[in-house]
């Protein structure tokens, strides 16, 4: 049951790491669920909570994120920092990160809000974090067999994990940059028919084979989502001539018509 709250009978433990915030973890699973009197508290507690489950993967992430993963667990994995300046997060230096904080919360009300939520949940791991001195039975094994205890959690964490995450889905997932360079020399060979080469692009790439794995038996018809109108940003002119790969020993890629497709 993800309702929220717990019954009587299925609590488990109820804490406040914060004055303004209570938690409860039901007794099946373990989950949190954190009841605030200020929106500060409430994301604190997240934080906190969060920290107590995750932390350990939660530093692997914002280490990966930044392309340092080896200064945490060591030079042999330093194959996965390369990899990260590849896909476009960890050339970001800790300055540009910083700036992307700044500009967010310059940005008006709602980036405003998003700060002030991000700078409460690092407060809220920092609290959890700052009890290893005093009760190392919280610190996670991780810590205790690297023999070092985490960096404090600053909002620039959330970004380089934001960035991760995106390279993770804009690389892996899209290809985009590739797709759009072989939209237009399909176009380009129909006779500047960009419309044509849609066509032709879409059926090639949302086939569905007989035998492919699908989750649900129920068809969705995804051309109802497609906006009417599209900013100007969401389709920036790319010089596609110019483009170079970044890594020359990544993974070959297949090319037909211009798309492009990770070999398997």
């Amino acid at each position: 049951d993800a309702s929220f709250g717990v019954a009587p009978d299925e609590i488990d433990r109820v804490y406040r790491p914060h004055d303004d915030v209570v938690v409860i973890r039901d007794a099946s699973y373990g989950v949190p669920h954190i009841f605030g009197l200020t929106r500060y508290a409430t994301m604190y507690a997240q934080g906190f909570t969060t920290a107590e489950d995750r932390m350990f993967f939660m530093d692997v992430l914002r280490h990966v994120g930044r392309g340092r993963l080896a200064e945490l667990i060591g030079y042999s994995n330093d194959f996965i920092d390369r990899d990260r300046s590849t896909i476009g997060s960890s050339p970001y230096r800790d300055e540009d990160l910083t700036a992307q904080v700044e500009a967010l919360a310059a940005s008006g009300p709602e980036g405003t809000s998003i700060v002030a939520d991000v700078k409460a949940y690092a407060d809220g791991v920092n609290a959890f974090t700052a009890q290893f001195a005093e009760r190392p039975e919280l610190q996670p094994i991780e810590y205790k067999l690297l023999g070092i205890t985490p960096d404090p959690w600053i909002p620039e964490d959330a970004v380089a994990i934001a960035t991760l995450v995106g390279g993770i889905f804009g690389r892996g997932g899209g290809r985009e940059v590739e797709n759009a360079c072989g939209i237009a020399r399909l176009s380009a060979a129909l006779d500047n028919r960009p419309d044509s080469a849609r066509q032709i692009f879409d059926a090639l790439h949302f086939v569905d084979g007989d035998n492919s794995p699908v989750t649900s038996t129920d068809a969705a018809d995804y051309e109802l989502g497609r906006p009417t109108s599209v900013h100007s940003l969401a389709h920036p002119e790319i010089d596609c001539a110019s483009l170079k790969p970044v890594n020359a020993a990544s993974p070959s890629t297949i090319r037909s018509a211009g798309f492009a497709a990770t070999s398997s």
